[in-house]
């Protein structure tokens, strides 16, 4: 979905942002996953790279799987 996004990015100048809305259901109900949103939906980050933010949105949903587990 990222590769898509640069693509689309690069081709048509269309913001991730708007690609990305559509990914904000995947991991419902795992934990992590309201962070993980979080880092997607976070406005400061929309002048970043797709990968970028992906990075730190898996950073965040593996904090979450991590907290869960100990929990």
């Amino acid at each position: 979905m990222v590769a898509y996004m640069e693509r689309e990015q690069a081709a048509r100048g269309q913001p991730w942002a708007r690609i990305a809305r559509h990914m904000m259901g995947l991991w419902n109900g795992t934990p992590g996953a309201r962070r993980w949103r979080q880092v997607w939906s976070d406005h400061r980050l929309k002048e970043r790279s797709p990968r970028e933010v992906q990075r730190l949105a898996a950073a965040a949903l593996q904090q979450g799987l991590a907290e869960s587990s100990t929990a």
